[in-house]
């Protein structure tokens, strides 16, 4: 790891660390080449 990369993981966290809003969703992916087959999320049952 170097300087840049501890950069961008706590610029990474701290957006993760705020707050909801509806006007600017943050989407997280994984970037692995798997197909997603099937949802086990509970979240997206509900919406």
């Amino acid at each position: 790891m170097d300087a840049e990369y501890v950069l961008r993981m706590k610029d990474l966290l701290d957006l993760y660390s705020q707050p909801y809003d509806p006007e600017y969703p943050v989407i997280c992916f994984d970037e692995r080449p798997y197909p997603l087959l099937e949802d086990e999320s509970e979240f997206f049952r509900h919406c």
